[in-house]
């Protein structure tokens, strides 16, 4: 999964049950990423929470038909890239 976002490329890998989006070149604030939004070709499923790899701070998101928005905290492992960690995005067929 590959996609555009406010400025900034990103890219999607899925490891189990957990899709992972590493966004380059990141800013503080917020991300929008509409191939993850509720209506998108994508199919994503709701959203249960996000986690920033290397770091405490709690990722603030919101889900809507359109797009997936989350909010990149200021103190992170990397100014260059964020891996996040997304869980309930994907169909769990188990």
């Amino acid at each position: 999964m590959l996609g555009t976002c406010t400025w900034k490329m990103w890219a999607g890998t899925v490891k189990g049950d957990n899709l992972y989006a590493v966004v380059l070149n990141p800013s503080e604030g917020p991300i929008e990423l509409p191939a993850l939004g509720l209506k998108s070709e994508n199919q994503p499923q709701q959203i249960q929470t996000i986690k920033l790899i290397g770091s405490d701070d709690e990722v603030k998101f919101s889900q809507s038909d359109d797009k997936l928005v989350l909010t990149v905290p200021a103190n992170r492992p990397s100014l260059y890239a964020a891996a996040f960690k997304i869980e309930g995005a994907l169909l769990n067929e188990k």
